[in-house]
């Protein structure tokens, strides 16, 4: 008798005279002789019907493909983007808002925006350009603050405070008035910067003790709401110099420098 599923011949049982046992398939059939008329060859089962739910060219587990998982969008980076966005507008907004304040109104904000001057009813305010250049006597209107440079003063020095060789203090005295509602505060180092024939330099605190600078005030210091400041900052230049240039940033939120330039 063979295997209704393999074809192969069926083993008979010893314990169990009326069992085949499938060596390959591992199962055990009710054993029928060969010649029994009830005998039905099922050899060419396996190979030719399906009765045994069989599926030809079934793939092994190897070959069926893995399930595709669904990518999850990373939204890592737009939400970086957003939070930026928001901060840069929000920024934006707030500026535009303080000028809008500080100047009298939105359209006066928008006239500043566009390089033009404006007035509040109270001071102009002005914008100055990179080719705005003032001098001596001349006084700049940036934000409802008001700078003059009053006098410049040139000296050798005397026992107790001297230049080095060849050079000599340059003194500038600056009037500083605040117009403005809020409270500003002046530095000579973070306020001004300062150029002999283009020539990076720093105040020199030695001149502040030279002669000519007798009973004037160092310009350092806060200056309140509608209240005036007076003071003078030193540098060391050479004796021959040509051209010198200050730059002056009145207050934190100034995104322009007032300029004076003394000409030799």
């Amino acid at each position: 008798m063979k295997c209704p599923i393999c074809g192969e011949d069926l083993r008979r049982s010893e314990d169990e005279p009326g069992m085949g046992l499938c060596d390959s398939c591992k199962i055990k059939f009710e054993w029928k002789d060969d010649d029994n008329p009830e005998y039905t060859d099922y050899s060419n089962y396996a190979a030719n019907s399906n009765d045994y739910a069989i599926e030809e060219n079934q793939p092994t587990p190897e070959q069926v493909p893995a399930p595709k998982r669904k990518r999850r969008k990373r939204r890592t980076g737009l939400v970086i983007i957003a939070v930026c966005c928001s901060f840069l507008l929000g920024f934006a907004c707030g500026a535009f808002t303080f000028l809008a304040k500080l100047s009298g109104g939105v359209q006066n904000a928008m006239a500043l925006i566009q390089g033009e001057s404006v007035s509040n009813g109270d001071s102009s305010i002005g914008v100055l350009t990179s080719d705005t250049a003032l001098g001596i006597g001349d006084t700049a209107t940036l934000n409802n603050i008001q700078i003059t440079l009053t006098s410049v003063k040139e000296s050798a020095g005397d026992e107790y405070a001297q230049p080095d060789s060849g050079n000599i203090f340059l003194l500038l005295e600056f009037d500083i008035a605040n117009n403005s509602s809020d409270d500003i505060t002046i530095s000579s180092i973070a306020n001004f910067e300062a150029y002999c024939d283009d020539l990076a330099l720093n105040q020199d605190l030695m001149g502040l003790l030279s002669p000519e600078a007798d009973g004037k005030n160092q310009l350092d210091g806060s200056v309140a709401a509608g209240k005036k400041m007076n003071g003078i900052i030193a540098y060391q230049v050479p004796a021959d110099y040509k051209s010198f240039e200050i730059n002056v940033a009145p207050d934190f939120w100034s995104s322009q420098d007032v300029k004076f330039i003394i000409n030799k």
